[in-house]
């Protein structure tokens, strides 16, 4: 995949997972057929591994045949001679009352499981079905009403300078001191700004707005988060994604250990769910780090 410095801005404050929904009905049709590439092959060496690191994970991104989808809502992006997005999605979708695994999973299995590895590796008590990569998108204040109940986590997989995700400030925290515009009207709200370049934040993206600041080289994120609907997903599209990595707490998960930089692991022991005899089947009572289990 050519990865080059062009920045392409989302219009009108609209939210991520409308943008992601906008790509999801032109790509539908896509050849769901896994891809052998250098990403693939990177990507499963790597989910070998105990513990993976950003630039490991941006590196076999960088190798990936990924391809942008074309799209006719254009308009939502300040860039008039773009005709494709830099946005996938990965694991589940929800659009317009449908649910599934979407195609850009099937074609890059290790990859999504590589990004899994590394989400569960930061944040192993996070619950997310869904994953979304973007490179070098810059979205204005929104919120993300796909997840209310949900907590999200956005991971900074390359290195940029600035590119920090601005959060809005609630009532009685201190430290909101970064002024942003949230609207075409000119209202503003306080906030703060966290680092992101090989960092991540954990956030209710719903509760909170969120947007991106300035940035310079390229900055490719990739956000772990529940779609809405999610409740109505099938036993076996649970599995598929129960197999790729992700976590739910209807999914039984055995007791793992995560390796930290220090040395050190933590061991997490999830609830039991209807599907605990499927999950057993398919992930071995092993440590995770040595399962194929990979945002």
């Amino acid at each position: 995949m050519k990865i080059e410095d062009g920045v392409i801005q989302i219009r009108d404050y609209m939210p991520t997972v409308e943008a992601v929904g906008k790509v999801q009905e032109e790509s539908a049709a896509a050849q769901a057929a896994s891809v052998t590439d250098a990403g693939e092959k990177r990507a499963e060496e790597l989910c070998s591994k105990s513990t993976v690191t950003f630039d490991e994970v941006w590196s076999a991104v960088q190798l990936a045949s990924l391809v942008e989808r074309r799209t006719d809502r254009m308009k939502q992006v300040d860039n008039e001679d773009a005709k494709t997005l830099p946005l996938w999605t990965f694991g589940l979708f929800v659009h317009g009352g449908v649910l599934g695994v979407t195609s850009e999973t099937r074609r890059h299995p290790w990859l999504v499981k590589l990004l899994c590895k590394l989400v569960r590796q930061q944040e192993p008590d996070l619950e997310f079905l869904s994953l979304s990569m973007a490179i070098n998108l810059v979205f204005r204040p929104h919120r993300d009403r796909n997840s209310l109940e949900r907590e999200s986590v956005v991971l900074g997989l390359s290195r940029f300078q600035g590119g920090q995700l601005w959060t809005e400030g609630l009532p009685g925290e201190c430290g909101n001191t970064a002024i942003r515009h949230i609207d075409n009207e000119g209202q503003q709200k306080p906030g703060k700004l966290h680092e992101l370049s090989h960092k991540y934040v954990r956030f209710n993206a719903a509760v909170r707005m969120h947007g991106t600041e300035p940035f310079q080289g390229v900055r490719g994120v990739a956000v772990g988060y529940t779609p809405r609907g999610h409740l109505n997903v099938s036993s076996d599209v649970l599995r598929e994604l129960c197999e790729l990595g992700f976590y739910n707490e209807r999914m039984q998960k055995p007791r793992v250990s995560f390796g930290v930089s220090e040395g050190s692991a933590n061991n997490i022991e999830h609830g039991s769910s209807r599907l605990e005899a499927e999950c057993n089947s398919i992930i071995p009572e092993r440590p995770l780090t040595e399962t194929t289990q990979c945002l």
